[in-house]
């Protein structure tokens, strides 16, 4: 199974985060079809990211080998998230483009 292979339990719950997210963008003032096409776009890139992360480090010899190569992936991850964010915030501000917060919250709970 990869990311993309969902079962009925998490496509509900993507489904709700798509809903809140879409939500949240057009509470911003963007236009409802501008915010679907962000909300897509953006799980499409989630999924896309997921897989190549399980493809990665699923190529080792063992187990323990998998497991602790994608533990250190994931720290590796966030370190270029942030650093995706911080360019992203730059260029919005060079288009005149207000950034969305990057937490977005689903049943009050942020996720």
């Amino acid at each position: 199974m990869n990311a993309t292979e969902q079962t009925a339990e998490s496509r509900r719950f993507e489904q709700e985060m798509r809903f809140a997210c879409r939500q949240q963008v057009i509470a911003m003032g963007l236009p409802a079809s501008a915010a679907s096409e962000i909300v897509d776009l953006a799980f499409h890139a989630t999924d896309k990211a997921m897989d190549a992360l399980a493809d990665a480090v699923m190529i080792g010899s063992t187990p323990m080998i998998c497991t602790n190569a994608l533990l250190i992936a994931t720290s590796l991850i966030d370190i270029r998230m942030g650093q995706a964010r911080d360019t992203a915030n730059e260029l919005s501000k060079m288009d005149g483009v207000k950034m969305l917060c990057g937490t977005v919250s689903v049943g009050g709970q942020p996720t």
